[in-house]
């Protein structure tokens, strides 16, 4: 029984007629009520750690060679060099929102995931 519902597609609750028809199509930009996880997901891709010897995070900042790398390849400009990690991502949001360039920067991101991983894990 599982496996038929699963095989019809999973909707929330409260997702029927014209809503469940919608509710699996892709659209342009990030919904409103995506928004705030979107960003927080952004955020942490472009985070920059710094640990003591004991392990702990000791240190956040704002990766500013990804964002000059993102610039490069998506095209926008953000100017922002410093390294506080709020305003990097205030700044970015600030240029990539009113722009509707959210998922070019999520498929920027994506396809450096693991080149991501990398340079955070060089900041230890």
């Amino acid at each position: 029984m599982a496996d038929e519902i699963l095989d019809d597609g999973w909707r929330p609750l409260g997702f029927e007629g014209d809503k469940a028809e919608s509710y699996g199509v892709l659209v342009d930009g990030v919904p409103r009520w995506m928004s705030g996880s979107f960003w927080d997901w952004i955020g942490r891709q472009f985070v920059l750690l710094r640990y003591n010897t004991h392990g702990n995070v000791t240190d956040r900042t704002f990766n500013t060679a990804m964002l000059r790398d993102a610039e490069r390849i998506c095209p926008f400009d953000v100017e922002f060099t410093g390294f506080d990690f709020g305003a990097g991502v205030s700044s970015l949001r600030a240029v990539v929102e009113p722009n509707a360039m959210e998922l070019r920067l999520a498929d920027y991101l994506l396809s450096r995931e693991e080149e991501a991983k990398l340079l955070r894990k060089e900041t230890r």
